[in-house]
């Protein structure tokens, strides 16, 4: 009788560290996205820009990847997490998506260093940025265009815009559903730089 009540517990350890390693830790990150520039070669000289920061929410800086379950209520997955710290990865982002929306090699985050005097600096402040419990994933950020020179702030505007994630219990498709909304941030921050230059001649 002690016999089988040993094999049995080894069968249920063996059988509990299978199950364990069936749940692979998935990681991932939001990338650049490929994209024709927004001013062509032969506009003036390209726009030197720095990203100064971009702050977002405690709760997105987990490594697990958050979801809303309900209006008040997070949720974070052990099995499904960032690749690097989230803030970290979107300024990255932000930056080289800048530069092939602007057609400029001079965006340049607080880690490269660069003797180049910017034209404008940019303050990102992300306040939501996850799937719901609907499916549809939101982000709403501020962002601040600045002048180094003229030390004053040349704009500050609202950036709010959902995309809906048709697999809504898929992460692989939030995540891709994330990166195309942040792109959509992006696009509207070159935007507003070309606008601006363009202004003030």
């Amino acid at each position: 009788m002690i016999k089988f009540y040993f094999i049995f517990l080894i069968y249920l350890l063996f059988s509990g560290c299978s199950s364990v390693s069936e749940q692979t830790v998935k990681y991932y990150i939001i990338n650049p996205v490929e994209q024709q520039p927004l001013i062509s070669a032969d506009d003036s000289l390209p726009l030197n820009v720095r990203v100064l920061d971009l702050r977002i929410p405690q709760y997105l800086e987990h490594f697990q990847i958050a979801r809303r379950t309900g209006q008040q209520q997070i949720a974070f997955s052990d099995n499904h997490q960032w690749g690097e710290n989230l803030s970290k990865n979107l300024v990255r982002t932000l930056a080289r998506n800048l530069s092939r929306q602007l057609d400029s090699p001079s965006v340049f985050t607080p880690s490269i260093r660069s003797s180049l005097k910017p034209d404008f600096t940019i303050t990102v402040f992300i306040d939501q940025f996850e799937q719901d419990s609907e499916g549809n994933v939101q982000l709403a950020a501020r962002y601040q265009i600045s002048s180094l020179e003229e030390k004053s702030t040349l704009s500050m505007r609202v950036f709010e815009q959902s995309l809906s994630n048709d697999q809504q219990r898929s992460y692989a498709s939030m995540v891709a559903t994330m990166e195309a909304l942040f792109n959509n941030l992006c696009m509207e921050i070159s935007d507003s730089l070309i606008t601006i230059r363009n202004h003030r001649g």
